[in-house]
């Protein structure tokens, strides 16, 4: 799932709003540790 999200944010955009279920977010191999450990910054909206 991380490269997908990743070849999304290669292709020109500037942001995007990506929406998974809350189990992808945890853990160490969570799709925000892993965007962060590529260089990606991520921002949680409330």
């Amino acid at each position: 799932m991380v490269e997908k999200i990743i070849e999304f944010l290669t292709e020109g955009e500037d942001d995007y709003f990506v929406v998974v279920g809350a189990a992808h977010m945890v853990g160490r191999d969570g799709i925000v540790k892993l965007l962060i450990k590529a260089g990606y910054k991520v921002e949680r909206i409330k």
